[in-house]
């Protein structure tokens, strides 16, 4: 999946929010990547997969897309933030478990985070790009294509834009 042109919707968002929030030449990263763990955990609710007390197990695909471009939102800004190049593909491979997909992007996000506290940010760096992989992975798990994932970003782009006019 190339990421580049939703990458720049991301960057033209971000923006947007900055300067009609006033918060230009503040450093955001650390609200973007608990905002982001904030997302990753909303999708495990949607998602359902570690809910032992619960019969419901089905998943709405729907509402689950919804949630995954939600965080995939503040994956683009990190890596918009760090200068990431995003001219290159990266892969939905159905690799992993939901499960052990879910607890890797966990752990890399809260070690990213650490980093970044630490200025440790090479290491932000990689643990950024492992937890983004492990994302779109299990955006394949799920059973998302390029083409849905990309409208779904799309939809939700235009929403947001459509809250901060409304003072959001």
């Amino acid at each position: 999946m190339n990421l580049n042109k939703l990458s720049g919707m991301q960057y033209q968002l971000d923006a947007h929010i900055i300067q009609r929030k006033g918060l230009r030449g503040r450093d955001l990263t650390l609200n973007t990547i608990y905002a982001l763990q904030v997302e990753v955990a909303e999708l495990a609710n949607e998602v359902r997969f570690f809910k032992h007390w619960s019969n419901n197990r089905m998943i709405n695909p729907v509402k689950a897309l919804e949630e995954y471009v939600d965080g995939l939102h503040f994956f683009l800004s990190l890596g918009n933030g760090m200068g990431m190049e995003w001219d290159h593909d990266f892969s939905l491979e159905k690799i992993g478990s939901i499960r052990t997909t879910f607890a890797s992007i966990t752990k890399r996000l809260s070690d990213a985070w650490w980093n970044y506290h630490d200025n440790q940010i090479a290491d932000y760096r990689t643990n950024w790009l492992f937890a983004l992989q492990s994302y779109l992975h299990l955006g394949g798990l799920l059973g998302f294509t390029e083409e849905a994932i990309t409208q779904a970003y799309k939809d939700k782009n235009a929403k947001n834009y459509l809250r901060q006019k409304s003072g959001y």
